[in-house]
């Protein structure tokens, strides 16, 4: 990088931005976007597990299969993979078919 303190050299077509490349932005592909979401949901609803066990038919119905104790672990099992599954998908590792 010139030195901009020194005035001599500098033409009009030179400019800092045009010399720095080191914020360049990574594309986002659809894939990590897609993981990207499905952990952020997931671990949205880890922290409102209670929630989603009592006021949701989906989260009564899990209390009722797996009963009150083991419900928060089968729940917690189920989201873990969903991490699991979102970070895989976000860097590339599971590819969805493409039609």
């Amino acid at each position: 990088m010139k030195n901009w303190l020194n005035r001599a050299d500098h033409s009009p077509t030179d400019s800092p931005q045009t010399e720095m490349k080191a914020f360049v932005m990574l594309p986002i592909t659809q894939h990590g976007a897609m993981g990207g979401g499905i952990i952020a949901l997931c671990l949205l609803l880890l922290f409102r597990e209670q929630w989603f066990l009592d006021q949701t038919r989906r989260g009564q119905n899990l209390v009722r299969w797996c009963g009150p104790s083991r419900a928060p672990w089968v729940f917690r099992a189920i989201l873990l993979a969903g991490i699991s599954f979102g970070g895989l998908l976000a860097n590339g590792t599971i590819r969805p078919i493409q039609w």
